[in-house]
């Protein structure tokens, strides 16, 4: 690795420290949702018990076991407390920035671009306040973000490297134990598609896929078999139908939102940064317009990656801010591989007002804190 990388990766990782990590387990947990998953994770520890999840000593079927798992595993080095409470959950945010560093490097083979999508992450305002929670939903973005990110290298690979398959069936059995289905449903809503438009040149890896399939087996299914063991058939009337395919058809858990709830849940998520994006999406409509932009099979692929998950779950009945989490990393790629082209023309008034307006927001966010 150069030195250049190095040093990258090491400020990328102290600026995690000061976004994710300073004060984790100051604030006491007074959220609900909070509240649920680390009182079961103590009481799982308790019990001895780590097959079932507990909330005040009543089975607690709503979400799978891999959080509980992890949490009620810091518990037994740290004692139950709010940092350790919250640590998978900050690891999972830090996480995020590094692999999305390693994408946008990737993709652009630029170190610069792929240092400021890290950042652009880690200081994210829906990653930060959600790495500070004691909360499974960054952690399945990470698996997500992780599977989507391999099952790509492995399509663009062929049979040469089916690492990137066992890796992309190994995100997608850890998210589906941290979550469930949503884990696989919001990669399949993304690849297919991507498939779909490059499937002249996509020669797909058969047994590759069947090693994916193999890992996420292997990875994801023999907690629900035991779960299905111990209490039959209620336990997957309870999550898979109630807890998963009411949530997104029906008011039980949330009310109804309008068509365009997660627009501004997408803008807020994306502060301080959100200018950016909306003043290079409105550049690309203009260029657009005028039959001058072409989009790149990396541009199609990041523009598919973002769009797809909001459209998923527009159309759900029961919407959650926090269920977009996934379309970050590559919003993020795209907000920091159009500041980085910009800084080279001077006089770019697109880049000027919109760091100016990102500045201003910032200095008053640190004024209220």
């Amino acid at each position: 690795m150069s030195f250049d990388r190095r040093l990258g990766l090491a400020t990328l990782l102290l600026l995690c420290v000061f976004t994710f990590f300073l004060g984790l387990g100051r604030q006491a947990i007074t959220d609900a949702d909070e509240a649920f998953y680390a009182e079961a994770s103590r009481e799982m520890v308790e019990s001895g018990d780590w097959l079932t999840p507990r909330f005040n000593y009543q089975n607690r079927w709503e979400k799978p076991v891999l959080y509980y798992w992890l949490t009620s595993a810091t518990y037994l080095i740290t004692g139950p407390t709010e940092f350790a409470a919250r640590l998978w959950a900050a690891l999972s945010g830090a996480g995020l920035a590094l692999l999305a560093w390693g994408i946008a490097r990737h993709l652009t083979g630029r170190l610069d671009v792929g240092w400021l999508t890290g950042a652009v992450v880690a200081t994210s305002f829906g990653y930060f306040s959600m790495a500070r929670s004691a909360l499974p939903d960054l952690p399945l973005t990470f698996f997500i973000t992780l599977g989507i990110w391999a099952a790509l290298r492995a399509a663009d690979a062929g049979g040469l490297h089916r690492a990137w398959w066992a890796l992309a069936g190994f995100a997608a059995g850890a998210g589906f134990l941290t979550k469930g289905p949503v884990a696989l449903v919001v990669p399949a809503v993304v690849l297919l598609p991507i498939a779909w438009r490059e499937r002249r040149r996509l020669q797909l890896d058969v047994r590759g896929i069947a090693l994916a399939v193999l890992t996420a087996a292997v990875v994801g299914l023999p907690w629900y078999v035991a779960m299905w063991l111990e209490h039959g058939n209620a336990y997957f009337q309870s999550f898979f139908v109630s807890d998963n395919l009411e949530r997104f058809t029906t008011e039980r858990f949330n009310d109804a939102r309008g068509l365009w709830f997660y627009l501004p849940v997408l803008l807020g998520g994306l502060m301080p940064w959100s200018v950016y994006l909306v003043a290079f999406s409105g550049d690309a409509l203009a260029r657009l317009r005028r039959r001058t932009l072409r989009l790149s099979d990396t541009d199609w692929r990041l523009l598919i990656w973002a769009a797809m998950p909001v459209l998923f779950f527009t159309v759900s009945i029961g919407k959650q801010p926090r269920y977009i989490l996934p379309v970050l990393p590559p919003l993020a790629v795209f907000v920091a591989r159009g500041i980085v082209e910009r800084i080279g023309h001077q006089r770019d008034r697109l880049l000027t007002a919109a760091t100016w307006i990102t500045a201003r927001h910032s200095q008053r966010s640190s004024r209220r804190c």
